[in-house]
């Protein structure tokens, strides 16, 4: 059963435990190495805390465990992150969260979400009904950028 919930300033480490092992085993067919390691690092304990102060953060379990997580600016309409961890990859976590920011978006007025897929979940995104803007490239470090797919879905 997966259940989401609010994000609590506790829950820090397994964003972070969760945002590196996506990262490093769902994406490491679409990027080069050195971009996985720079991308895998994620978030300071300080942005994510900042996050989850500001109520953008949510956790999903999967019978009791964390199993992923997404954020989202409701100001905005910017889904800032969606990651699942490989163990419950395909199990309909990332369904449920993008389900469950999609309600308070619309609880919020919003009649659109937009977002930067990797190029791994581009087709993930597809299947839940979003569509591909524009493709670019964005500076992750100082000599690496990384493809990724702006894209948007109309909710209201």
């Amino acid at each position: 059963m997966i259940d989401i919930r609010k994000a609590e300033i506790t829950d820090i480490e397994h964003f972070q435990r969760i945002h590196e092992l996506a990262v490093r085993e769902l994406a490491k067919n679409y990027y080069e190495p050195e971009q996985i390691d720079v991308w895998a690092k994620g978030s300071s304990p300080e942005k994510l805390a900042a996050a989850i102060e500001a109520g953008k953060a949510f956790i999903a379990e999967y019978d009791g465990k964390p199993a992923g997580y997404a954020m989202i600016d409701l100001a905005s309409g910017w889904v800032l992150a969606v990651y699942v961890a490989p163990e419950y990859a395909g199990r309909g976590v990332g369904t449920a969260l993008c389900s469950y920011v999609e309600k308070l978006a619309v609880g919020h007025g919003l009649k659109s979400l937009y977002l930067d897929a990797s190029l791994n979940a581009f087709h993930f995104y597809t299947g839940i009904g979003y569509v591909e803007v524009e493709r670019k490239a964005f500076q992750i470090a100082k000599d690496i950028k990384m493809d990724s797919v702006n894209m948007k879905k109309s909710i209201g």
